[in-house]
């Protein structure tokens, strides 16, 4: 398609399984005007098979395998819409996320940034619950959310272009949690408009990125170290005290039965650990 409004990638590595179902939530489309690019990255087993079946309908790259930042920035430069979304090779997105978001936009055409609920699904597509994720009202009062809890599903974005060519792509070192840090870049920025409907579906299965815990929870105390510093010392110093008061107000359920058997030294090096991204992301 030539200059499309939208253009939607799609990442992949190793997702046979899921693939198409993914690429077809999105040609399923009921707002037209969209081109889809998938992004190979480097996968061994018969993705490629499953994308090629989809001839010209999709945009087609392939690249040596570098994650899921590095694949979506290939497909953000290459794209030629205005405005940029994306759907990970296991997720799907209801019918008419785009035609429900564009709906929205054309509303409050000054917004930038839109994001919609989402459902978390199982393996077998089964729904196992609804995430609402509210938008709080004014440019500080979401970026102090943020460094509480990332609201907002990546899925269930849509992002003028010129947004992302204002603050960078995402960090292609960063494997786990570029989207969160992008939402730390933009968040000071840009206003967030919110759809208040689950138009996607985030697929929880084993062996997805995300799985790793330790891993991502390093990650996500690095990015929410260095969010905090882009904010200042006021709101940076707040936020922080936001996130101990969380961790306060949390110790006993993550020490109980019911919180995960999580010992009461897990949790104090957990602290510790949070204590050290504030003063030095990169120690963790």
């Amino acid at each position: 398609m030539t200059d499309p409004l939208v253009s939607v990638i799609i990442p992949v590595y190793n997702q046979e399984r899921y693939l198409a179902s993914a690429i077809d939530s999105v040609l399923g489309q009921t707002f037209p005007d969209f081109e889809l690019i998938v992004v190979d990255d480097g996968s061994t087993d018969r993705t490629p098979e499953v994308i090629a079946s989809y001839g010209s309908r999709v945009r087609r790259f392939r690249k040596p395998n570098g994650g899921g930042a590095s694949a979506l920035n290939l497909g953000i430069r290459e794209a030629g819409g205005r405005w940029i979304a994306w759907l990970y090779s296991d997720d799907l997105w209801d019918p008419a996320k785009l035609e429900r978001q564009i709906a929205a936009i054309r509303k409050h055409p000054s917004e930038a940034f839109c994001y919609t609920d989402a459902y978390l699904i199982g393996p077998d597509g089964r729904i196992l619950e609804r995430q609402h994720l509210p938008n709080p009202k004014g440019r500080r009062a979401r970026m102090l959310r943020l460094a509480r809890q990332c609201f907002i599903n990546g899925i269930g974005v849509l992002i003028r272009r010129d947004v992302l060519e204002d603050v960078g792509l995402f960090d292609e070192e960063d494997r786990l949690t570029y989207d969160y840090d992008m939402w730390f870049r933009i968040a000071p920025r840009y206003d967030f408009l919110h759809v208040p409907e689950p138009l996607v579906r985030y697929r929880v299965h084993p062996g997805q990125a995300s799985e790793n815990r330790a891993a991502m929870e390093r990650a996500r105390k690095r990015v929410i170290s260095r969010g905090l510093r882009r904010y200042g010392p006021v709101s940076g110093t707040l936020g922080f005290i936001l996130r101990s008061y969380d961790a306060i107000v949390e110790f006993p359920w993550y020490v109980s039965p019911r919180g995960g058997q999580a010992t009461i030294r897990n949790r104090l090096l957990a602290a510790v650990d949070s204590l050290k991204a504030l003063v030095d992301p990169d120690t963790l």
